[in-house]
């Protein structure tokens, strides 16, 4: 993926079997991509089914999220499930763009945050950019 030499790399980004990467953009504001394996290929007519996974992710009630949109959407090819949400920041609110991209047995996560959320403004065009030049594992030139 291509990001702006700006933004700087604080350690990796794992859990529960996952492989991947936090950057630093400024303030408390990041991006992180990680991989997950999955049991099976999810198939591009099923993505509705992932939704059901995804939204319980993401509406555990410790979480406290906010949904503001979510919509099913393809990057490079791919099926995935995007939501923009609110969530808890101390006492400031934050919004992250998370994207679920599926890719047959592995999910990759981007997690774009801000905070304070007012300024997703500032940034969205970068995120953009930046989903944009995502390239799964099995399109990359070695």
């Amino acid at each position: 993926m291509k990001y702006p030499g700006s933004w700087t790399a604080v350690g990796g980004a794992t859990s529960a079997g996952s492989e991947g990467h936090v950057l630093r953009i400024e303030g408390q504001n990041a991006f992180s991509i990680q991989t997950f394996p999955l049991e099976r290929s999810v198939p591009r007519p099923n993505i509705s089914d992932m939704r059901a996974v995804t939204d319980a992710i993401l509406s555990s009630p410790s979480a406290k999220l906010t949904v503001l949109e979510v919509r099913q959407i393809e990057i490079s090819g791919l099926p995935a499930i995007y939501y923009l949400y609110y969530f808890p920041s101390g006492k400031q609110r934050g919004i992250h763009a998370h994207y679920f991209i599926f890719d047959g047995t592995r999910m990759d996560t981007l997690i774009f945050q801000v905070v304070p959320a007012s300024d997703f403004s500032r940034y969205a065009s970068q995120f953009d950019q930046v989903v944009s030049s995502f390239k799964p594992t099995s399109q990359q030139v070695p």
